[in-house]
This record gives C-alpha cells, structure tokens and sequence, in this order.
C-alpha cells in the first residue's frame, strides 16, 4: 500500500510540476453583468499597449499568460462602459486573479476609459455573487472555509447568516425544521440521507470538496419548488487554472475526550475506513424472520446460540486524537483545439468526541417522570473523493463530468444512568450504534452559447444512489428499585422480557435503506430589449426519478420460561449475559419480532416546466414568472395486521414568483420578494414502519394520510456592502401554510 502510495505521488507530481517551466505569469479573471451578475461572453480583454488579447468564454472567463511585471488590462464589451484595470503585478508561474464588473452604457456615447484601483476590484467572488443575485441568499467560498478547522459541510454552515445546525448535521434556516429546506450538489437534488425523516445530513460532505456553498432563502421560476426555508445549494471545485498538487496532513483534540477514558462496544477491522465488515451482521444461514418465527423452540434454541454475543461495553484508556488528510491535484492540457481539465480530491477524517447530556421530562402536572444523565462517546469516520473533468471545445462550448463519493460512518456508545421516577427504580442503560452512510452522484452537464442568436444553453443529466446501513443497534437495560425490601434488590438486574421480546430491551435491530435518484434537465436563456431596457427570457423543465427500498429486521432475548427460568442469571455482567451456556430453556432465547411494516419499497416522479423575466429598469431589478410542477409518489408496505398500505397521489402546482431588487446606492440593496412553494410528504414520513430512539425515548412511526401542504412566503431584506468582505443585512419573513389533496 505504502510504495502505491508513493508512485502515485510521484506521478502527480510529474504531471502537476511539468507544467510551470516556463518564467511566465497569467492574470485570470472572470467578467460579468453589474445589474444581473450573468457572466458576459465575448468580451475583448487585452494588455493595454500591446496586442495581447482574448475574448471571454462561456463562463465569462479569460486568461492572459504574460512576462512577470505591471500591466494595465483593458476591458471592452458592446453596449457596457468599457474599462481599464490598473497596476496589475505579475509573479513568475503566479495567476493573478480578477473580478470585472461592466456597467451597461445609458446611452451611445465615445469611448470612455475608467481608470479603477486594483484593490478595489478583488472582491470576494460570493459576495459579488451574493449582491447580484436575483434571490436572498448567503454563502460562503472555499477561500474562506480553509480559513477554519471545518471537517464537513455542517460545520461549514454555522458560520452562514440565518442557518444553525442540530445534532451536529441537520441545518435550520430561519427557524425552519430540516424538513422545510432543500438540500443541492451541483444543481442535483439530494435524496433524503435519514430512513426516519426527511433531512441530509450534512456531516456527510467533506468541507475540503466545495468551491462554494449557499443558502437561497427565496424563490425564483428556475429553482425547485420545494422549500420554505432555503436550499442549502452545494458546489464542488472545478478545473484549475494551472497543474497542482497538495497533500495536507492535520490533527485536532478535545479537552472532552482526547487522552481521557471511553467506552465502546465491540468493533470491526474495517471501521476506520467506514464501513462494517461483517463483524456486526447477523450468521451466515440465519434464516429470515418468517422461517424463524415458525421454527419450534428447540430450533431457536439452536439458532440463539449461533449469534455472536456482542454485548460486552469495554472501558479504554487513551481516546486518540483527530486525524485529517487530504490529497488534491489537478491540471489541464490542450487536446487539439480543445482544452481539457481535471481536479480531483482524496479526503480523510476521524475525530472522536465525548459529551455528557442531561435528560428530563415531566407529566403535565408538572411532576417529573425520569431524571437520566447520558454519556456518549463517538468515533467518526468521514471520507470522500471527488474527480470533476471538463473539456472546452471552444470559447463557448464545453462539456463537463462531475463525480463524488463519500463515506461517513458513526460507532456511538450511550453509557445511562438516572432515575426513573414513576417506576420508583435506579436504571443504568446503553445503547451501542453503528451507522454507515454511502453517497455517490454523478453528473454530466454541458453549456453552450449560439453568438449570432445569442441563445444560452445548458443542460445536465445526472445519477445519484444513498445507502444507509444500521448493523446490530443492541439496547440494554438494568435496574434496581428504590425500596430495597429484598437483598436481591441491592444489585442490579438485567430487564429481559417474558414471552415476547421488546427492540428496547435485549433488543437487536438491523435496518438498509438503497435510494437511487436520476434526473436530467435543461435550460434555456436569451437577451432582449423591453423599452430599450436590457432583459433576459429563461425558460426551461426538468426531471427527476427516485426508487426507495427499506428493510427493518427486529430480534430480542427473552425469557421463555418463567418457571424453569434461572432468576439468578439477570445479575450477570453485560458480556457475560447472552453467553452460549446461557441459552435454553432455564436461559434466554433470541425472538423474532420483525413486524411486516418494517419493510416499504416507494418511488416518486418530478416533472417541471418554467419561464421567467429578468428585467432591468434604471436602479430597479425584477426578476418573476412561473414554474409549474407534477409530482407523482407511490409506496407500498403493510400494517401491524398484515393488511396493504399503498399510497397513490398525483399533485400539480402552478408556483408563482417574484423578487425585486432597489439599489439604494452602490453598496445598498433593498430586496422584497414573493413566491408559492410546496412541502411534501417524504418516503419515511408516510411509511408505518415504527422506530424507538433511545436518545429521545419515544416512537417514530409515519402516516401514510398526510398530504402535500402549499406555503405562501413574503420576505422584506436590507443589505449593506460597506467594504470588501463585509455584509449587514436585517430581514424579515412570513409564511402561510394550506393543505392541499391528491388528484388520481
């Protein structure tokens, strides 16, 4: 492994330094529209004084290889005020960048040439994004989350203005639950990472693979329509402007955890790359839950013995520290007349964290039910790897392929103890989890720009799949009553069901969920002249597929015989209690208690349509028009009782949408917006499959009756840039929510 390791290295290496043996620098920039932000394609960009030029391509980006020295770049484009940037310094085998913003001439006047301060026009590339955009978001750039000790994508979005984070992977914006926004990458949607709601857990992406990150807090016609908080819109890097390589190594600690004393369940070889081994699945030739629960008790028996007992909870020393790597390279090359670029990225984190919580909860007369103390330790694996390539066949044609994977996994031990106040009983309980996560998607997109009509094209067919994997989720409990009448009452004893197993006590529980997602999309845009104003016409659909299976399997042990049954056995320590001697008839035997909802296959289809205006009038930017979307969503599972669940609804909604932006002065925009979106039910949301969460103590079973809800959203923004890299903004929202029923 180590000498693949090194040849790889070396070998990025050749091609990445190969590259950069010429003495020459770049200035590299990308220009775009003042009023709408679009990126201008076909700008004259030149050093002033010579005859070193080019044109801008479909990104409205440019590149300029020039000696190392001060130049003045000239900047021209039909309709907008030409301009001048001054001063530009150039290092050897350096990219200099710049932003270029063009103001649209008010009238026909002779060439003007504004001469403008270098500092002033490097701006963070968000910001820019962020104060031209048609909608009310906020985001943050790679630049600046390298600036942070970020791991993953949910820590990034704390530091974005509205959003906060819960249970360390679900975002809230404005006070919207998860299930209220939307999830992005790379203009896909995400599928629900979470068999038990709707969420993504943003845990799962590495921090190191974005190029940006927003939040969109308001609509407009080319966006999804389903959200009401944001859509949390990820990115990942493109192609680079020259060859590179980088490997980083970092480290971390707690003062919680780091060097201090845990606890842990049994674990498998290959958890430190995310994913179980089979340490945790169930025997090879263990029957399903139908032929076990017609097996005679003799057989059980049999079969109870074959299980691995995985119940010890072990005390270690030392919990190690955080570890952190990331390779990345790219480079691109001429192929032709084309240009062709690659970035890739390798990422690796494990971090362990300790953290205590404390958990009550009382009848409504106020008297207190439990008092519980919890301790939980984690070990987090999160790894990922993007490789995004694109060729550009021209200045106004390109073709790109983005692809991702990551893996995330949690090995989580629940350490309890409290009180349980209506039961008069002392309890000491645990709970050992492991989760694996696997996202993958992949994309191709393509954008294209037709010169004489002007026309904007671009469209994009992609392919995701998520795995959740919950192998062997063990919950224990012992107790010993408050009124000590017996001296059997002074230890503690295991509670293990009589007859009937329960998943909460000695219970065992195994679930998979495989979600697949393919949709494709395309859109269309074209400038026009509305009152010899500048304006644009978009219009466009799209189309999405996702196919859901989910598999829930439910063992416990329980005392088959109360009368035979070995009493003294109960006081036996956690890894001794399930031990093969133990099985039989004075003993436990392992139950079945898989219910037939514990399994729903679902599948649900998009179809969308939009066209909308963006226009521009003096200082006023009005961006409206209208999306219509049908939706279709089938799920099939079964009731407690056997009986069939199947839910059949058929929506369409016609969303309309409108923002205005009022530039108060160069650096001050006053927003106002409103817009028709919906909330649907998810997969899980409408599933009867029920699931007991040991954090929480309660039931989470879904209701296969909801519906769609419709949302009307008002929002009122203020915004204030008052230098570079400084936003102010305050805001205000409102929304009004009503249900509306399926059409067959």
């Amino acid at each position: 492994m180590k000498r693949i390791t090194i040849a790889l290295l070396l070998i990025l290496s050749q091609v990445a330094f190969g590259r950069q043996a010429s003495a020459s620098g770049t200035i590299s920039g990308r220009v775009v529209d003042k009023g709408s932000n679009e990126t201008l394609i076909g700008v004259t960009v030149w050093i002033d004084g010579s005859t070193n030029g080019t044109s801008t391509d479909i990104d409205g980006k440019f590149n300029l290889n020039v000696p190392p020295g001060k130049y003045n770049v000239a900047v021209k484009y039909f309709g907008y005020n030409p301009k001048t940037l001054e001063n530009i310094e150039v290092k050897e085998n350096e990219t200099h960048e710049v932003s270029v913003v063009l103001e649209p001439s008010v009238q026909q006047l002779t060439e003007v040439t504004i001469v403008a301060d270098m500092k002033r026009e490097i701006a963070s590339s968000v910001l820019l994004m962020q104060k031209r955009s048609a909608v009310v978001q906020d985001g943050i750039s790679s630049e600046s989350i390298k600036k942070t000790p970020d791991k993953n994508t949910g820590e990034v979005l704390k530091r974005v203005s509205g959003a906060s984070l819960q249970e360390g992977k679900f975002v809230i914006v404005r006070g919207l639950s998860d299930r209220y926004n939307l999830a992005m990458l790379n203009n896909t949607i995400l599928p629900s990472s979470e068999p038990d709601r709707k969420a993504f857990s943003f845990d799962l992406f590495p921090s190191a693979l974005l190029d940006n990150l927003f939040i969109l807090k308001t609509a407009s016609p080319d966006l999804p329509g389903e959200f009401a908080g944001g859509i949390i819109q990820l990115n990942t890097k493109d192609i680079p402007d020259k060859g590179f390589i980088g490997l980083t190594v970092g480290t971390g600690m707690n003062t919680n955890s780091t060097f201090k004393n845990y606890s842990t369940g049994p674990t498998g070889k290959t958890d430190w790359i995310g994913v179980d081994d089979g340490t945790r699945a169930l025997p090879d030739g263990f029957p399903s839950s139908a032929e076990y629960k017609k097996m005679t008790q003799a057989q059980k028996f049999d079969y109870s013995k074959q299980v691995t007992n995985d119940w010890g909870v072990q005390t270690k020393d030392n919990s190690p520290i955080n570890t952190n790597l990331q390779l990345s390279f790219g480079d691109q090359m001429n192929v032709g007349k084309s240009k062709f670029g690659y970035i890739g990225a390798l990422t690796y984190n494990r971090t362990a964290k300790t953290q205590s919580v404390a958990r009550g909860d009382f009848d409504f007369d106020g008297s207190e039910r439990y008092d519980y103390l919890d301790e939980q330790y984690s070990n987090n694996v999160l790894a990922g790897g993007i490789l995004n390539m694109t060729m550009k066949f021209s200045d106004n044609n390109k073709i790109s392929l983005k692809n991702y994977l990551s893996v995330n996994s949690e090995n989580a031990t629940i350490m309890r103890t409290g009180d349980d106040i209506e039961l008069q009983q002392e309890k000491q309980s645990n709970a050992l989890q492991y989760t694996s996560n696997v996202l993958f998607n992949s994309q191709l997109a393509g954008e294209h720009y037709l010169p004489k009509s002007k026309l904007g094209i671009k469209w994009y067919a992609g392919a995701g799949a998520i795995s959740r994997e919950v192998p062997d989720l063990r919950r224990m409990q012992y107790y010993r009553n408050f009124d000590i009448s017996e001296a059997s009452d002074t230890v503690f004893k295991a509670y293990v069901p009589f007859g009937s197993a329960s998943p909460n006590y000695a219970g065992k529980f195994y679930s998979s969920l495989d979600e697949k997602i393919y949709n494709a999309g395309a859109d269309f845009s074209v400038p026009v002249k509305i009152f010899k104003k500048n304006a644009t016409v978009k219009f466009g659909g799209s189309e999405q597929y996702k196919d859901r299976t989910f598999d829930a399997r439910v063992l416990g042990y329980v005392i088959p015989n109360p009368g035979t049954f070995n009493y003294n056995l109960l006081v036996s320590s956690q890894d001794t209690l399930f031990s093969e001697n133990h099985i039989g008839t004075k003993g436990f035997r392992l139950d079945d208690i898989t219910n037939p909802s514990d399994h729903y296959t679902a599948h649900s289809n998009l179809h969308a349509g939009y066209v909308m205006m963006d226009n521009s009038i003096n200082k006023w930017r009005i961006v409206w028009g209208v999306r219509v979307e049908n939706f279709i969503q089938k799920l099939n599972s079964f009731g407690y009782s056997n009986d069939t669940i199947q839910v059949d609804r058929n929506y369409l909604n016609v969303l309309p949408s409108v923002n205005f932006t009022y530039a108060l002065t160069e650096k001050t925009n006053l927003r106002a917006s409103a817009f028709q979106s919906v909330s649907r039910p998810e997969f899980r949301e409408l599933a009867p499959f029920s699931f007991y969460d040991f954090n929480t103590s309660t039931s989470i079973q879904g209701n296969e009756e909801l519906s769609l809800t419709k949302i009307n959203n008002f929002d009122l923004r203020f915004e204030n840039y008052p230098t570079v890299g400084e936003i102010y903004s305050v805001s205000f929202s409102t929304r009004s929510l009503s249900i509306q029923s399926s059409r067959s």
